[in-house]
């Protein structure tokens, strides 16, 4: 088989907030919006999308220069004002106190959440916070610690598959996954105008000779029922945590948590209790260590570029 050359002219119209009025202007670009038929939404949705690392988009494309699995785009919601709208926000959320602050949350969390800039996959963080305050800040009113536990929470393993974006791959006869997300509201389908309706999804994976995940297998979804087969507790344990570790090992710690304590409990005023603090503050070492292991050489070489 030989390479697939992208062939994927993904555009989704992105208006950036400007850090003084909040006045939108539509982003250009070079790639045909008429490529993809975009379904709409339902009034309350909203999506935390994801790319998936692939050789068939150029966001999938420029994801690889940073994982082997997946990248974050955001947190997606809708506007609810038109340009002509214009409103006062209280003084924690002035758009340059608000850019300053997003800035420092994101700047030393943004390689463990897989939140790339597409136009510089090794930046951080002008396009990271040109996100919050768009879909965050204007959209939402949220503060940067509320939109940043939108995109690096992910205990709610409930929420569903709202949003998905597809081509089709003619020599495996199935439609290509090259975004997904999940939250609340309707599945909204983001389709190259080659998607043939009806045809399986597909995850790409080692199957397709370099073009799909290196790591894991590919797996076919129904085209039909993807909202019930492509859960997001199996992309986060087959996919997300495959590439952090820490995402798992955050949750059994949450889990485990409630035993520990009645462990401790148990334990206090014996000779034990002695004991098992010490076991306990050696196990707490071994989680740090984990969660700062090396992942991988395209993040353990990522050089930081702020912006």
């Amino acid at each position: 088989m030989n390479v697939l050359q992208p062939v994927i002219a993904h555009k989704i119209t992105l208006c950036w907030v400007t850090l003084l009025c909040l006045n939108f202007f539509e982003c250009s670009s070079s790639e045909s919006r008429d490529q993809f038929q975009v379904e709409p939404h339902s009034a309350e949705w909203e999506s935390l999308i994801f790319w998936i690392s692939n050789a068939f988009s150029i966001f999938g494309m420029a994801c690889r220069q940073h994982s082997d699995y997946y990248c974050l785009d955001a947190y997606h919601t809708q506007n609810p004002y038109n340009s002509s709208q214009s409103r006062d926000l209280p003084p924690a959320l002035e758009p340059m106190a608000a850019h300053t602050w997003f800035h420092i949350l994101i700047e030393p969390k943004w390689i463990a959440i897989n939140m790339i800039d597409y136009y510089d996959t090794g930046a951080c963080c002008a396009d990271q916070v040109k996100k919050y305050l768009i879909y965050g800040l204007h959209n939402k009113e949220w503060n940067p610690d509320e939109y940043m536990d939108k995109l690096a929470n992910y205990e709610d393993e409930n929420r569903t598959l709202n949003y998905i974006s597809a081509t089709y791959f003619a020599p495996v006869c199935q439609n290509i996954i090259l975004e997904i997300g999940f939250g609340p509201g309707n599945l909204k389908r983001s389709h190259h105008i080659t998607v043939k309706e009806g045809e399986p999804y597909l995850l790409a994976g080692m199957e397709m000779g370099g073009l799909g995940i290196a790591h894991v297998e590919s797996k076919s979804f129904s085209y039909s029922n993807i909202t019930q087969e492509l859960t997001f507790h199996w992309f986060k344990h087959n996919i997300m945590c495959r590439d952090n570790p820490w995402i798992c090992e955050e949750e059994k710690e949450t889990s485990n948590k409630g035993n520990k304590g009645k462990e401790c409990h148990e334990e206090k005023g014996g000779a034990g209790g002695s004991s098992g603090a010490s076991g306990s503050g050696s196990k707490s070492n071994t989680n740090s260590g984990k969660k700062n292991h090396n992942r991988g050489n395209k993040k353990s070489q990522r050089k930081k570029t702020t912006g």
